[in-house]
């Protein structure tokens, strides 16, 4: 619904009440990301990590810290490449794969830092893992498409951007 300005609302009101909550400061991260309010989101992000950090030495909170860490890292990844700095997006997204080896987005942003760095073939290898744990991910057949045209292959390219529409007309 992208009403961020009333999630952010939402979000700092219910820290309010539960003020070590990981996943709340990383959902608040998102939100101030997408606000533009990327110093901010920053800090939501380590928050996140922190708290998640200390969930892993409680045993019946170690799954779940470790998939809100893969989220959070590939988020983090995200203001990395809005900074242009592809070397630490790729960083975060290796670490968030790490702790999650199912998180098609860390996968297909891992590739995108990587197409940006012109690492073609190895931007391919994670575009497909991503649609492979995802198969209908417009945004990694998207990708993969600019990879194909990248190296040429033009006719893949256009099958994987009709891919991407088939799976969202908005595309």
């Amino acid at each position: 619904l992208n009403n961020y300005h009333a999630a952010l609302a939402d979000y700092d009101m219910a820290l309010k009440y539960d003020s070590l909550n990981a996943q709340l400061y990383n959902y608040r991260g998102w939100v101030k990301y997408n606000l533009g309010k990327d110093t901010s989101a920053y800090y939501d992000y380590q928050k996140a990590l922190s708290l998640d950090s200390i969930n892993m030495k409680t045993f019946s909170k170690r799954d779940l810290a470790y998939t809100n860490m893969s989220i959070t890292l590939g988020n983090m990844s995200l203001l990395e490449f809005k900074r242009g700095d592809f070397i630490a997006g790729e960083e975060q997204c290796s670490r968030a794969i790490a702790y999650d080896k199912s998180n098609a987005d860390a996968f297909n942003n891992r590739g995108l830092m990587l197409l940006s760095m012109k690492k073609f073939e190895d931007a391919m290898k994670d575009f497909n893992h991503a649609i492979f744990l995802k198969p209908q991910f417009p945004v990694a057949y998207n990708n993969r498409g600019l990879v194909n045209d990248g190296l040429g292959r033009f006719e893949a390219a256009r099958n994987d951007y009709n891919m991407s529409i088939q799976h969202d007309e908005n595309y």
